[in-house]
């Protein structure tokens, strides 16, 4: 699987996926997972379409996953795992000033401060 990139404070959504199954499927389950350990409180029984796990500046330099297992009466399956997230730094902010000059020769200019 591939790795993929976060940032602190992005937040990393998780969808069921289709599953198939003679006698149906009843439920899921979801755990969110740091460098393969369980995040605590993170995880339990899937109560709507989507979870959402927001990243922490804790999570700096880990990978977050998630796992999913379907259940009916039958039993419980065994966990899909998503692709890893890459927890890196803050995604670049500008400082100071950026001058857009005046191509057209209007005598208009802009210059955006902080983006």
């Amino acid at each position: 699987m591939a790795s993929l990139t976060a940032y602190p404070q992005d937040i990393l959504t998780g969808h069921t996926g289709v599953w198939t199954s003679v006698d149906g499927v009843d439920g899921y389950a979801y755990q969110w997972y740091r460098n393969g350990s369980p995040i605590s409180g993170q995880g339990g029984n899937w109560g709507g379409s989507t979870v959402q796990y927001i990243v922490a500046d804790t999570d700096l330099g880990t990978t977050i996953s998630l796992a999913v297992w379907a259940s009916n009466r039958d039993g419980t399956s065994a966990p899909v795992v998503s692709s890893d997230f890459v927890i890196i730094g803050s995604p670049p902010t500008g400082e100071g000033e950026l001058d857009l000059s005046d191509p057209d020769q209007s005598g208009l200019t802009k210059t955006v401060i902080g983006i």
